[in-house]
């Protein structure tokens, strides 16, 4: 049974809402519930053609988080909030450089950050993808720096071999 355009249109108004005063909300709030709502919006992330709209929302209202692992992402333009379709190219080149601003923070600060990226991706398939994809992307920022690329393996292997 598919679903129609406008219901399609109407959970994905009813998500974009919710983001927002999840976001609002926990603003004011203490540090664990700003970790938990963070957690809740890394999946989302990813671009994805069927949850756009979505997704591009969750790139807008992450700042707000004042989330240490999400200061270095690009949010998207704001006419995608007009459009009715994106372009495949556009989630690639969006997808690429979230992927990669997360995989700047992570090299900065692997110790700090890996333990809760695990923490997001045990319920959610696309979580964990997308943090395969930023740890590919951390190796490959770290690859002239041995220290670094060492220091990052090691964080990672370990909490990896455990965890999957």
């Amino acid at each position: 049974m598919a679903k129609s355009p406008e219901r399609s249109s109407q959970a994905c108004e009813v998500a974009v809402l919710c983001l927002d005063h999840m976001v609002l909300d926990t603003s004011l709030q203490r540090y664990y519930m700003v970790k938990e709502v963070a957690g809740i919006i890394f999946p989302l992330l990813v671009i994805l053609p069927q949850t756009w709209r979505v997704n591009v929302k969750a790139l807008e209202i992450v700042k707000q988080l004042q989330w240490p692992y999400y200061f270095n992402i690009v949010s998207c333009d704001s006419d995608f909030a007009k459009r009715q379709r994106i372009e495949d190219a556009q989630i690639v080149d969006i997808n690429i450089r979230t992927i990669l601003s997360l995989a700047e923070s992570l090299v900065a600060n692997p110790n700090g950050h890996i333990e809760w990226l695990i923490a997001c991706c045990k319920h959610n398939k696309i979580a964990k993808c997308l943090l395969f994809f930023i740890i590919l992307r951390a190796f490959i920022i770290c690859k002239d720096e041995i220290a670094s690329l060492w220091r990052l393996y090691d964080v990672c292997s370990a909490i990896l071999k455990c965890e999957w």
